[in-house]
């Protein structure tokens, strides 16, 4: 090979090396302005809680269950929603009418009624609805809470008694309820879910 040969494929080579270099930190600009460009996080924002993982002290009564436990859940549902909540709960599918056993928080009790969950019960204990009410309230603290949607029956058992049942907000939610138990004063117990198994006053029995 001549020396001129020689210089011109040296030339050559050089300016493709540079070519090739040159496209390289381009595609790298590329895909760093893609990722800015898309607001690609660079590290993943973390996932927001899901309800069954919040803490059970946390959990609120409304007139469709408690926490993550809701009524018209099959009882296979509300048993594994709440072992998704670290909370053990079985359920006996041979009877009609009972209470779920489970480790969920002190006084409250789950009815199981055809094999679906149909009412919340807190007959102790400090565990509020959404709205705060709690045993032990006055009635006029009820009432206070649920201004206009409170319904006033007499007591099946206790003379000064009231039941305060407190209809849903949205009328398509009319299945449902909550009920105030009350001495006359004060809440004894409550409970939620659904007609007509949230106004049995003997539950199961």
């Amino acid at each position: 090979m001549t020396p001129l040969l020689r210089a011109f494929c040296a030339g050559v080579a050089l300016i493709a090396s540079a070519a090739c270099s040159t496209e390289t930190r381009s595609a790298d600009v590329a895909r760093d302005t893609s990722a800015t460009a898309t607001g690609m996080p660079v590290t993943p924002a973390p996932a927001e809680p899901a309800p069954g993982n919040q803490s059970v002290a946390s959990w609120r009564v409304t007139e469709f269950g408690i926490g993550p436990l809701r009524a018209g859940m099959t009882a296979r549902e509300a048993v594994a929603t709440l072992h998704g909540a670290g909370i053990s709960a079985t359920a006996d599918s041979s009877r009609t009418c009972h209470y779920l056993g489970w480790s969920g928080p002190t006084g409250v009790k789950v009815m199981l009624d055809g094999g679906v969950v149909a009412r919340v019960q807190v007959d102790s204990g400090t565990i509020a609805t959404k709205e705060g009410a709690k045993i032990g309230d006055s009635e006029s603290q009820i009432q206070s809470l649920y201004p206009n949607r409170v319904t006033v029956q007499p007591h099946k058992y206790v003379t000064t008694g009231h039941y305060l049942v407190v209809a849903p907000v949205a009328p398509t939610d009319s299945a449902f309820r909550l009920l105030f138990e009350t001495d006359g004063k004060s809440v004894t117990k409550y409970r939620a879910g659904k007609q007509p198994q949230v106004s049995y006053v003997e539950g199961c029995s």
